[in-house]
């Protein structure tokens, strides 16, 4: 994987936050945007959580049926993705992204 394919920053201000899995995929988040985008290894972009462009809340649900307010963070611990959601202050939990 080429990791210019990682988007780095957008707009002034704003951090980006990125994951390695062990499938060589990378996982990411934009400061103040409500996805959680994926670059497999071959390239290509999927939306992995969230909804980009979609309504800002707090939804349980699965790939891009979630709902995040701003997705301020990423941590891993080999089976699961962590996301901080800043405007509902809670840490999220995704499964199978190892």
């Amino acid at each position: 994987m080429d990791a210019d394919a990682v988007p780095r920053t957008v707009g002034e201000g704003q951090g980006q936050y990125t994951i390695l899995t062990s499938a060589g995929d990378y996982l990411y988040a934009v400061s103040g945007y409500r996805v959680i985008q994926m670059v497999k290894s071959s390239g290509e972009s999927v939306a992995s959580a969230g909804q980009s462009g979609g309504q800002a809340g707090y939804l349980d649900g699965t790939g891009t049926e979630a709902w995040f307010g701003q997705v301020r963070g990423l941590a891993s611990d080999g089976s699961r993705l962590y996301a901080t959601d800043n405007t509902n202050k809670r840490i999220r939990a995704l499964a199978g992204t190892s």
